[in-house]
């Protein structure tokens, strides 16, 4: 029997690796890159073989360029996020956040990369909020040949106990056709998800 070969993809400021336990699903994971240490622990339990620079200086670009089929991305949500109220926090000092460095890294290292597709995660409030802080990627991507989707959803649409909202920004070489994703007639609550431990 012939056995499909797996596209390849990259993780770029991942930390603790959930969204890699996801993509090794689907895909040959050549390397989670990160510029900080959160999440070292929960990683180095979870994942044998999967390169883990801890610098950006140290990402290998130019050995992946034009071979990666997906670069996913969760840089810092923490400028946006409402759990970063605090006093003196106001809606201009989130776009001079210094983790917002992480995100243009981030971005600018994907584009180089020239994957068929870049998906970033974020939460709501980067759409909200920070929607003119991604006007610069999405110039840079359409600079690059690529076209750009937002797609905001909520995992309590798709059997999540909990409101967890969503900003993905998404840069794709080819046309991309959304279909609408399953959406459950009843939210779960978290005895449903978690009842049966008890």
């Amino acid at each position: 029997s012939s056995t499909k070969k797996k596209l390849k993809a990259v993780g770029i400021n991942i930390y603790g690796g959930g969204f890699t336990l996801g993509a090794l699903e689907h895909f040959e994971v050549l390397g989670q890159w990160e510029e900080i240490g959160l999440g070292r622990r929960t990683f180095d339990l979870n994942f044998r073989g999967i390169p883990r620079p801890l610098a950006q200086a140290d990402w290998p670009v130019k050995a992946h360029v034009g071979e990666v089929d997906l670069v996913y991305a969760n840089p810092p949500c923490a400028p946006w996020s409402q759990a970063n109220n605090h006093l003196g926090k106001t809606r201009a000092s989130r776009f001079e956040d210094i983790r917002l460095t992480l995100t243009k890294h981030t971005y600018e290292t994907a584009v180089a990369l020239r994957p068929k597709v870049f998906v970033s995660e974020s939460v709501e409030a980067a759409y909200n909020v920070g929607a003119s802080h991604y006007d610069q990627y999405i110039e840079l991507w359409m600079k690059a040949g690529y076209s750009v989707t937002f797609f905001l959803t909520d995992a309590l649409l798709h059997g999540a106990p909990c409101q967890r909202r969503r900003f993905h920004f998404i840069a794709h070489q080819d046309e991309l056709q959304l279909g609408l994703p399953p959406i459950i007639e009843h939210p779960k609550t978290v005895r449903d998800a978690i009842g049966d431990l008890t």
